[in-house]
């Protein structure tokens, strides 16, 4: 995209001509007739809230430094959220005051596509604290489990949400939602293939085979994309 960019720009100016048109190609994936609301303060998710309440089942992965999003859910809707997050990050976060929501059901476990100890690499970035999946051979392990395990171990028959910013571990995830766990309606994901050692054709490969599963995109925000399953949630 950088190409089209008149080059007799100014930087600030070629800041913003780019950011229009990563605003208008993100616009494309939008659905105007779903009716998204934004959730979240520092990490902001649109998601689809017509049909969630307080029966609601929420799984979330990805703590980091901050839970801003499960917090209004929970605040707005009253659900149930099983929240993973096996890095010290994540555990450090949830010891804080601010987090403590009986309706939050925080796990030091990451999500993974099958359960038990996997491979897990250092923070690229410290201050921003996610250990991400494994780059040559890993530095530490944590335990994990598959949605599909957990959520049949809960005797889960339906999974209202499902949240994911674990750092490339997502692809795998999907594959073993599809094929394994109870029906979901809605997914919030966020794919790492701005990372080096991770491929778009991860992502694609990803998408293709939500679309064939019945998702349908409804949301992008740069890596962010909102999957509603139209046919579950009655809108089709």
């Amino acid at each position: 995209m950088s190409t089209l960019v008149p080059t007799w720009l100014p930087p600030h100016s070629i800041r913003q001509w780019k950011a229009i048109a990563r605003r208008a190609f993100d616009a494309i994936w939008c659905d105007a007739n779903i009716p998204l609301q934004p959730y979240g303060k520092f990490n902001v998710w649109q998601i689809y809230g017509d049909t969630l309440n307080s029966e609601s089942i929420i799984i979330s992965g990805g703590v980091g430094r901050e839970i801003a999003t499960e917090l209004e859910l929970v605040d707005n809707f009253g659900c149930h959220i099983d929240l993973f997050d096996p890095s010290p990050t994540g555990i450090s976060t949830m010891k804080l005051a601010e987090n403590q929501r009986s309706n939050i059901e925080y796990f030091p476990m990451g999500l993974s596509g099958k359960s038990g100890a996997v491979r897990f690499s250092e923070p690229v970035n410290s201050d921003e604290g996610s250990f991400t999946v494994s780059r040559e051979g890993g530095d530490l392990e944590f335990d994990c489990t598959s949605i599909s395990d957990f959520a049949n171990s809960r005797g889960y028959s339906l999974i209202d949400l499902v949240k994911m910013d674990i750092e490339g571990f997502e692809y795998e995830v999907i594959e073993d939602l599809l094929k394994n766990a109870p029906p979901v309606n809605q997914l919030c994901i966020e794919f790492h293939h701005f990372e080096a050692h991770i491929s778009w054709r991860e992502t694609a490969r990803a998408l293709k085979l939500m679309g064939e599963a019945g998702f349908q995109v409804v949301s992008k925000t740069g890596s962010d994309y909102t999957l509603i399953h139209p046919r579950r949630l009655g809108l089709r």
